[in-house]
C-alpha cells in the first residue's frame, strides 16, 4: 500500500469534515470504502441523519468497524493523521 500512504495527506481534508484534525468512525469508513473502489461519500452525506437502519451510513460503519478499531491505536474513537498513516503502512 505505499502508493496509498503517499496519497493520504492530500486526501485528508476531503474526509476530515470541519477540519477537526481527526476522522470519526463514519469519516474513516467512507475513506476506507473509497480506497476499496466504492466511493459512497455523497450518498452517506445525504442519508447520515436519517433514523432508518438500512442506510449507506450504517452499511459503511458495519463494513469498516473492525478496520476502524485496528487503526485507532489509542482507543479514543478518533483516527489521527498519524494513526491513519500507520494503518495504511500496515
Amino acid at each position: 500500500m505505499p502508493a496509498e500512504a503517499a496519497q493520504t495527506p492530500a486526501e485528508w481534508a476531503k474526509y476530515d469534515k470541519g477540519g477537526k484534525g481527526y476522522l470519526t468512525a463514519l469519516e474513516f469508513g467512507t475513506w476506507a470504502m473509497a480506497k476499496q473502489g466504492n466511493d459512497v461519500g455523497d450518498v452517506v452525506e445525504k442519508t447520515k441523519t436519517s433514523k432508518k437502519s438500512d442506510l449507506p451510513a450504517v452499511k459503511v460503519l458495519n463494513a469498516t468497524g473492525s478496520m476502524f478499531l485496528k487503526a485507532d491505536k489509542n482507543g479514543d474513537r478518533h483516527i489521527t493523521p498519524d494513526e491513519l498513516a500507520g494503518y495504511v503502512a500496515g
